[in-house]
């Protein structure tokens, strides 16, 4: 049964599903990616690129339960939106949500990422309607294919080659975390070749993401 009052649900909803490690560590990963990218020195505005990481987490980390909410009334019945009363106040926060990011964008980024974020709420928002009878492992990765345009929204001046490289590294361990962690996304009788085939992935990228080193960490210089 849902709580009295929206903040005991809001309150609720961020300690059950964003105040936890893994969405820390998520942070972290997203920050040091979009640092990595950047193709001058960041030190500066480390600060803007780590706050927009997380305002972006925390604005599709919602959306993304919200778009779930099929699914997690059966598997997961005990979260927050499933059980609130108030789901649509979640709805209007998740909206809400859009205003910093742009605000942030729109002073600290350029035109073209701006841009960017405002089609990639658009696609998220035609996949999340289009994709609840997809199988579930192909709507998680193309889920998933947020982060890396995360990576490039929140760097300064993203090198191209470097936001590819690093941008899909990030997917595919994100992918793979979250194929280990998640038993629907293991029903598909094809898991274990899509596992293999991104750790294959993931290893060259790691090498082509070792010879950019030392050009990347150059960034970091203050």
């Amino acid at each position: 049964m849902s709580s009295t009052s929206f903040a005991n649900d809001l309150l609720a909803y961020t300690t059950t599903r964003l105040a936890s490690a893994r969405i820390g560590l998520l942070w972290v990963g997203l920050t040091g990616s979009a640092l990595l990218v950047s193709s001058w020195p960041v030190i500066a505005y480390a600060a803007t690129t780590a706050l927009l990481a997380a305002l972006l987490i925390v604005q599709f980390r919602l959306w993304d339960d919200l778009a779930d909410l099929q699914h997690d009334t059966h598997h997961h019945p005990q979260r927050v939106l499933v059980r609130t009363v108030r789901r649509y106040k979640f709805v209007l926060l998740c909206v809400v949500a859009t205003l910093p990011n742009v605000w942030i964008l729109w002073l600290w980024r350029d035109l073209a990422q701006l841009l960017v974020y405002t089609g990639l709420c658009a696609a998220m928002g035609i996949i999340y309607t289009a994709s609840s009878q997809w199988p579930r492992i192909a709507r998680g990765h193309l889920v998933l294919l947020k982060y890396p345009v995360f990576t490039w929204l929140c760097a300064i001046n993203p090198q191209p080659y470097r936001t590819v490289v690093i941008g899909t590294a990030l997917w595919l361990v994100l992918a793979l975390i979250d194929l280990h962690g998640d038993p629907s996304l293991r029903s598909s009788s094809h898991w274990r070749w899509i596992k293999n085939i991104e750790l294959a992935a993931l290893l060259v990228l790691a090498v082509l993401a070792l010879q950019q080193a030392p050009d990347a960490l150059r960034v970091l210089q203050p």
